[in-house]
């Protein structure tokens, strides 16, 4: 007896499963999803140009160019050349928009320093590093940095 029920159950599961799955007549077919479309890329909130970053007090005065632009995840950096061969550094903290311009001067091929009073500010394609003497005020890494000096440095290494 229990043979005949596993072969009878057996037997309508092949049965089952072998059926064509034809359409049912009248039936409608539901419409194919539309494709996935992804917004485009917001643009950057820093926008930048040959002298620095647009809108801010990080951008080159008169007839300086940027030297070097740079971001970290807290300021906005330019360098800015004069006609004359100096450099100055306009740098500004994103938290409160404070701005620092003072004087700056190459420090490395890829690198420049800019002192006011007593604090260091060192800017190069990896970082930007904030000094009182021995001690560290501020070591930002850098998310963006371009040298305009003749090449382009592209986005900082990480």
């Amino acid at each position: 007896m229990l043979l005949v029920a596993v072969g009878l159950v057996t037997g309508l599961l092949m049965k089952w499963a072998g059926k064509d799955s034809t359409a049912v007549a009248g039936a409608r077919q539901l419409p194919a999803p539309a494709p996935v479309t992804r917004p485009p890329a917001p643009a950057s909130p820093f926008a930048t140009d040959d002298r620095g970053f647009v809108n801010s007090a990080a951008r080159c005065d008169g007839s300086q160019t940027a030297s070097a632009i740079g971001r970290t995840a807290g300021s906005l950096v330019v360098i800015c050349a004069e006609p004359g061969g100096s450099y100055e550094y306009f740098g500004v903290r994103l938290s409160d928009e404070a701005s620092l311009h003072t004087a700056a001067q190459t420090a490395s091929p890829r690198g420049f320093l800019a002192r006011n009073y007593s604090v260091t500010y060192a800017v190069s394609p990896t970082e930007l590093l904030v000094t009182a003497g021995d001690r560290v005020i501020k070591h930002e890494p850098m998310i963006e940095y371009r040298e305009l000096r003749g090449q382009s440095a592209g986005p900082a290494p990480r």
